[in-house]
């Protein structure tokens, strides 16, 4: 049994008003939750994959014990299917699979530092050849 009450998170009034919705969500190992945020504008309908219109705009509100962070994404282009916290307040964004387009990859997952700039890109998947 519980001995204290449990903090949920939801979507604000402010952002639900203004058209962002979840898209992906994970708990960091601090215990941080993180929550990718889209405007409506960039959504695809419900079912769709990727569920969003590459490349897309967000942000990624960051909520620990002390209060909330936001990190605006800018021109995100790889599918919201993975969002994990990193050390260093940066964070991974990473489509389920990756793509081969001749004999080439495409690039699926993309790490983002603190201010949401986009730091590195990369190729992840179970599908991807040596």
């Amino acid at each position: 049994m519980i001995a204290h009450p449990v903090e949920v998170w939801r979507l604000s009034e402010e952002d639900r008003r203004a058209g962002r919705r979840a898209v992906a969500w994970t708990v960091g190992p601090g215990g941080d939750l993180a929550v990718l945020l889209v405007p409506e504008q960039h959504l695809e309908p419900a079912g769709s994959w990727p569920p969003v219109r590459l490349p897309f705009d967000g942000e990624v509100v960051v909520a620990d014990p002390r209060g909330a962070r936001r990190v605006p994404l800018s021109g995100a282009e790889v599918p919201p299917d993975h969002l994990a916290l990193l050390p260093g307040n940066r964070m991974l964004l990473a489509g389920y699979r990756a793509e081969q387009v001749g004999s080439d990859w495409r690039t699926n997952a993309a790490v983002y530092g603190a201010d949401g700039t986009r730091t590195a890109e990369l190729v992840l998947g179970d599908d991807v050849r040596p």
